[in-house]
């Protein structure tokens, strides 16, 4: 592969990199309003995904409370602004009566699906192919 060829494909490499980088999208629902589609995300689901600004966080809040009585778990997902700890372990806290709740943010592309934190698979695959490039080009 000659220069002028490798210099393109890291070109086009970037531009896709820059585009993921500056769109970041994450699910922001509630199960208490869309108990089905916010208990199990998917990105098939685009109703509730959210186009967030590039220096924020994807969040995602679980909730064990009591109300009236009753034993009830909730979920929240959106953009976040601030992180506690982005791609670490939850940050968990307790309230009065039966209150329980943990936050957790990350970086990564619709990262806020799962339980814990994720590295979005398309920088991490970005940053591979780039890794490749300059070591067998340059």
């Amino acid at each position: 592969m000659n220069t002028k060829v490798s210099i393109t494909f890291l070109a086009a490499v970037l531009a896709v990199m820059v585009q993921v980088l500056s769109a970041k999208k994450c699910y922001s629902c509630s199960t208490f309003r869309k108990p089905d589609e916010c208990a199990n995300p998917d990105p098939s689901m685009t109703e509730i995904v959210k186009e967030c600004g590039t220096d924020e966080y994807c969040r995602k809040v679980e909730q064990d409370i009591n109300i009236d009585g009753e034993d009830t778990s909730r979920i929240f997902r959106d953009c976040a602004k601030t992180s506690h700890r982005p791609n670490e372990d939850c940050l968990e806290r307790t309230g009065t009566y039966r209150f329980k709740s943990w936050y957790c943010e990350c970086t990564g592309e619709l990262c806020n699906s799962a339980t814990g934190s994720q590295v979005s698979m398309v920088v991490m695959s970005v940053s591979a192919a780039l890794g490749f490039i300059v070591k067998r080009f340059v």
